[in-house]
């Protein structure tokens, strides 16, 4: 019997074999699936590509990408497949439909496909990973999840990191596909794993956004200037006035196995508060901030009692 280090390296070369021999397949082609496209011709090879909106058929074929009118189709002509659709919803109905589908020549799904893989980049459940990693075991594919940080125009360049999850051996025997999208490719952990790590890097970046929407109405209130307060916040990134992910090693110790932060003297008990209660005082609705200054104290009053 093959250890399982030869059975990788098999794994593996025929991965790469898929991708010399132009046996991908995008399902999806939106902006990011058109951009994973871009990244492809790069390589030499031609993606084959379905989307369920005919004008997105359309425009695959106008750029001289081959074309096919189902998942099916998709699945008998490629070996492996990004999947870069909107919801959880069009996922379960990719993954239902190439189990109970059938081919273009009538016989069942599981007799023709020659898929070994699907990689799920949309950005949805990990439990809707799961379920599709289940299903399609069942006819010997693959499945990971990898989703991209970046919007299309980086996705373009491949100057972004590609976040996965799923099996060591499974990851291990699709990077090489991945390392064609991604110069980053970064696996961090089970199936679903790269889902659940895009939605905290989704959450980050719209909590940034919201909380500076309100920082900017209370600056407008107090009379000093959104653009100087934008180019301050741009400017002045030093020490502990970096985003605490440049720094988060002074910030967390999640080795301890605790999420909580350093808290600081006076950020926590003293600079929240009054800024909330600065808020109120000037007649602006801040209610990120005022949930911000809730969180803070319940941490101070637990830190306390700890």
């Amino acid at each position: 019997m093959a250890s399982g280090r030869v059975l990788l390296r098999r794994q593996t070369e025929l991965m790469k074999q898929s991708i010399a021999d132009g046996r991908v397949g995008i399902a999806g082609f939106g902006a990011i699936g058109r951009a994973f496209a871009a990244r492809w011709a790069d390589h030499d090879v031609s993606p084959v590509v379905f989307d369920i909106d005919p004008a997105a058929r359309t425009a695959a074929a106008e750029a001289g990408l081959p074309v096919v009118e189902s998942i099916v189709a998709l699945a008998e002509r490629c070996e492996i497949i990004s999947l870069i659709v909107r919801t959880d919803a069009d996922v379960l109905d990719v993954v239902n439909t190439l189990i109970t589908g059938t081919s273009v020549t009538g016989a069942p799904t599981n007799d023709v496909t020659g898929l070994r893989a699907l990689i799920v980049h949309s950005t949805v459940t990990p439990d809707t990973v799961r379920y599709a990693a289940e299903v399609l075991s069942t006819l010997d594919v693959i499945v990971i999840d990898a989703c991209p940080t970046e919007i299309p125009s980086a996705v373009r360049t491949g100057a972004y990191a590609m976040l996965v999850g799923g099996a060591d051996d499974d990851v291990a025997a699709l990077t090489p596909y991945l390392r064609g999208l991604a110069d980053d490719v970064r696996h961090l952990g089970a199936l679903g794993a790269g889902s659940v790590t895009k939605m905290a890097k989704n959450l980050q970046i719209a909590a940034d956004r919201i909380l500076v929407h309100e920082l900017l109405d209370i600056c407008l209130a107090a009379g000093v200037d959104p653009t100087d307060f934008l180019d301050m916040l741009r400017d002045t990134g030093y020490g502990s006035s970096r985003p605490v992910a440049q720094y988060w090693e002074s910030v967390f110790n999640p080795d301890t196995g605790s999420t909580w932060p350093a808290m600081g003297s006076n950020l926590f008990q003293k600079d929240v508060p009054l800024a909330t209660e600065f808020a109120a005082d000037v007649g602006v609705a801040t209610p990120m901030l005022r949930a911000l200054a809730a969180s803070c104290a319940a941490l101070v009053d637990e830190a306390t009692r700890r």
